[in-house]
């Protein structure tokens, strides 16, 4: 089962995976073993809301999974507001440990993990995220726009974290 707020990834999902997606995560029994945020808990308009419904549904002894960007790391603080994850009105929550910590504590949830989290991205991707915080550079850039060469992402910033149903 999922959760989507877009009509058309739930279709989607619904064909693909022959799984129920709903529009958003209704209360209901305690029922599922994991919940996951994978970079979307930061773009909900009221993410502690968000963990409360989560924990709801959860049966004692279940897990959130988060995966969501750390404003405490060292590459958030030497960046300031040129961080690339400083994009309202998209992201709408920037967690720290401690602002997470607390918001998934009011919600039943205690935080177990907390893990930076390295990815691989591609080349075209790391040059649009570059070129759309500096536009002088685009013309440069231009070229690797189209290149999906895999480059390790490992700035730290990026968390998983794992809490559990109290």
């Amino acid at each position: 089962s999922g959760v989507d707020i877009s009509s058309w990834a739930r279709t989607q999902g619904a064909e693909r995976f022959n799984v129920t997606i709903e529009a958003r995560l209704e209360p209901g029994a305690e029922d599922l073993d994991a919940i996951t945020f994978f970079q979307s808990l930061e773009h909900m308009p009221d993410a502690p809301e968000a963990l409360a419904r989560a924990a709801a549904r959860l049966r004692p002894g279940g897990h959130v999974i988060i995966e969501t960007w750390d404003r405490h790391s060292l590459v958030a603080r030497v960046t300031g507001a040129h961080w690339q994850q400083v994009t309202p009105p998209s992201v709408v929550y920037l967690f720290g440990r401690p602002s997470l910590s607390r918001a998934l504590a009011n919600a039943g949830l205690e935080l177990l993990e907390w893990r930076p989290f390295a990815k691989r991205v591609s080349l075209g991707q790391v040059a649009g995220l570059i070129g759309s915080r500096y536009p002088a550079l685009r013309p440069a850039l231009r070229p690797l726009r189209d290149q999906r060469i895999g480059v390790n992402y490992r700035l730290r910033d990026l968390v998983t974290v794992i809490a559990q149903k109290r």
